[in-house]
């Protein structure tokens, strides 16, 4: 575990210096270590070298210190953040993250329309095109929130109007994301479309008593 994540370490932090000097935010050469090292780069030469250097028994706990990791770096990101920024500017942030989800949703459903043909069986079971369209919709709408954050923090924009204004209206996309997620799962395991409404509606009114 401890060569593992010396080798993640040093591979993104190199990178990262790369992706600095093309004048590119560090954090995206960070993923791009996570790309060399994983096997959609590494993995392609022979030996086996991916599962050689993560093995089965270490990837667990590489994912224990990578969330804690995240959790840590959002906790400080939230703690540092100036809502007074972002108070008066409530219902801007909301018109901006509505309006980018609307966009982003409506991409997404437009692929959808492409895929839908090709992929309608998952697992040997057919999937409506409602629930395949929200799916698509809704993953071009979520928001990478940590790598925004990151990248704000990078640059120093915390602290600015527009720094706070992005980071909220993400904040917003990724709630109304997560709300369409539940909404497609429930769509999938339920029986029919208004059957997974009725599912949803019911959770609510649970969580609300």
């Amino acid at each position: 575990m401890l060569l593992g994540i010396g080798v993640i370490l040093l591979v993104g932090a190199a990178l990262g210096a790369l992706a600095r000097k093309l004048g590119q935010p560090k954090v995206l050469g960070e993923i791009t270590a996570g790309i060399v090292l994983g096997p959609s780069l590494l993995g392609l030469f022979p030996g086996n070298l991916t599962e050689r250097l993560f093995p089965d028994d270490v990837r667990p706990l590489l994912s224990a210190v990578s969330q804690v990791g995240l959790v840590l770096f959002m906790f400080v990101v939230g703690w540092e953040f100036e809502k007074r920024l972002i108070r008066p500017h409530a219902r801007l942030a909301a018109g901006v993250s509505l309006s980018s989800i609307v966009l982003a949703f409506g991409l997404g459903v437009a692929a959808a329309v492409v895929l839908y043909p090709h992929h309608d069986t998952v697992a040997g079971k057919h999937i409506s095109f409602l629930a395949f369209a929200t799916f698509m919709g809704t993953a071009m709408s979520v928001t990478a929130f940590p790598v925004l954050a990151r990248i704000l923090t990078e640059n120093k924009l915390m602290d600015t109007r527009v720094g706070a204004l992005s980071l909220a209206s993400a904040a917003i996309d990724d709630v109304l994301a997560w709300c369409l997620l539940a909404y497609v799962s429930a769509l999938v395991s339920s029986d029919g479309d208004y059957a997974g409404l009725a599912r949803i509606g019911r959770s609510a009114s649970s969580m609300s008593r």
